[in-house]
């Protein structure tokens, strides 16, 4: 059984990630890096921009061109026209105790919004623990919830309940983790001190 759901795991989650062209991916960096360098030596001059603030917003244009390349611009636009499912469906076997492959699937959306929450965490990591976290699951919900409203829009994917609850849990679970990492890292260098 446990063979059998790695297999559909990772079968599943190749044939989620065709299309994602890595050369792109590559391509963009270098674009980015470009970028961000030139803004660096322009900004930093003036004293406004530090290593730490370009390291981060490289971390999330990349993860977000990533995440936009895996939902929406690998698929053909009408490729998946007009199709809404409004039913939540998680496959973890709740109900039935017996898991699906969909399971599979609502892992995978999990995984991908992990990292979205990390990221997104650290932006308001100066708030209150509490308030952080609200505020990264809650702009996981909106990110999720625009990349679905994208894909029905433009037929690239399905309108999938489904999916908005589990990127929100999956941009929650990166901000837990986040606020764990980022206080046991606090203390430390408060311990240094």
């Amino acid at each position: 059984m446990q063979n059998d759901f790695i297999r559909n795991f990772w079968g599943i989650f190749k044939n989620e990630t065709a299309g994602v062209a890595q050369k792109d991916i590559i391509a963009l960096l270098v674009v980015e890096a470009l970028a961000v360098a030139a803004l660096v030596i322009a900004f930093r001059k003036k004293g406004r921009v530090t290593v730490r603030k370009v390291l981060y917003t490289l971390a999330v244009l990349t993860y977000t061109y990533i995440l936009l390349q895996i939902t929406l611009f690998r698929r053909e636009p009408g490729s998946r026209a007009g199709i809404v499912h409004l039913k939540i469906m998680l496959g973890f076997g709740f109900r039935t105790g017996n898991p699906s492959w969909i399971m599979v699937f609502s892992l995978l959306n999990i995984l991908l919004f992990v990292p979205f929450g990390i990221l997104i965490y650290l932006f308001f990591r100066k708030s209150k623990t509490g308030f952080a976290i609200f505020a990264t699951t809650l702009t996981g919900l909106l990110m999720s919830s625009v990349i679905e409203c994208a894909q029905f829009l433009t037929g690239r994917g399905m309108f999938e309940v489904t999916d908005l609850v589990t990127n929100t849990t999956g941009a929650l679970v990166g901000a837990l983790v986040a606020a764990l990492l980022y206080k046991k890292i606090f203390k430390a260098l408060r311990k240094q001190s």
